[in-house]
């Protein structure tokens, strides 16, 4: 009964699968029986998540923490005062928490994320990119804040910069197959094709299976005239999922760009 990893991944388990009583049960004996702040972080984490009647108690044990500092303490009381709706306090406990974290580029990077994001709740949207630049500046590899700032940049309709923005995420070492994906499609629609096949290259690395990465590898491809890539790319999205109607019309607009019409119609 007392064998900690196994009960770390009971919890996780739990958590993948939204099963809040099973996981705050697992995090409450970590907590009790390998006291921490990280195992106290995972239960008020647990507790927020649950929903309204977890609420209390994550903050009772999060204000400790957040009086000690510790800023994944202090980003977890603003995103459960944000789940609360309570915005200003959210703000508060952020604004604090960057003044007594300067010192710590890593940690002040991800508290102005935070506070950016909290900011875009309230309306006030030129605090908020502020804050991301602020971010950026502390931490230049912050992914999340490049990231944002490209989105912000959309909102207004601009789209070049917005472009810079992904391009810089991409520097910046982005490489969760998510938002690999997130900054391809975008990309892809912006017509900006080769940062899009840098994005999508990545996303394939880490989830080599995924026939949709391959597919919409395979548009990048094409967009800059690669079409020995783009064939190969949509042909394996369909060795992938062979019910793929998509991939089957992007082969066929290949052939027809080889001048090969016969290819195209058995497409």
């Amino acid at each position: 009964p007392s064998y900690f990893p196994a009960r770390v991944r009971l919890a996780e388990l739990a958590e993948e699968e939204q099963r809040w009583e099973e996981s705050i049960a697992q995090r409450r004996w970590l907590a009790e029986y390998h006291a921490g702040a990280d195992e106290a972080l995972a239960l008020a984490r647990a507790l927020r998540l649950s929903g309204p009647n977890g609420y209390a108690e994550a903050e009772q044990i999060l204000m400790p923490l957040v009086e000690r500092n510790r800023a994944a303490a202090i980003i977890e009381m603003s995103r459960l005062y944000r789940d609360a709706g309570r915005l200003d306090a959210a703000r508060n406990v952020l604004e604090r928490g960057q003044q007594n974290t300067a010192r710590s580029a890593r940690a002040y990077a991800d508290i102005a994320h935070e506070l950016g994001l909290v900011l875009i709740d309230l309306g006030e949207i030129d605090r908020a990119e502020r804050q991301f630049e602020a971010a950026i500046g502390s931490n230049p590899r912050h992914v999340r804040s490049h990231l944002m700032l490209a989105q912000l940049e959309r909102r207004k309709g601009n789209d070049r910069a917005a472009v810079r923005r992904y391009a810089a995420a991409l520097d910046a070492g982005a490489s969760d197959p998510a938002v690999l994906d997130q900054i391809g499609m975008t990309l892809i629609e912006l017509r900006e094709y080769a940062p899009a096949v840098t994005a999508y290259e990545r996303a394939i690395a880490q989830q080599p299976g995924n026939a949709t990465f391959r597919y919409r590898a395979a548009l990048a491809y094409l967009g800059i005239g690669r079409l020995d890539a783009a064939d190969e790319s949509a042909r394996r999205a369909l060795e992938r999922q062979p019910i793929y109607p998509e991939a089957l019309v992007l082969l066929g607009d290949i052939a027809l760009q080889r001048g090969d019409s016969q290819a195209a119609n058995q497409q």
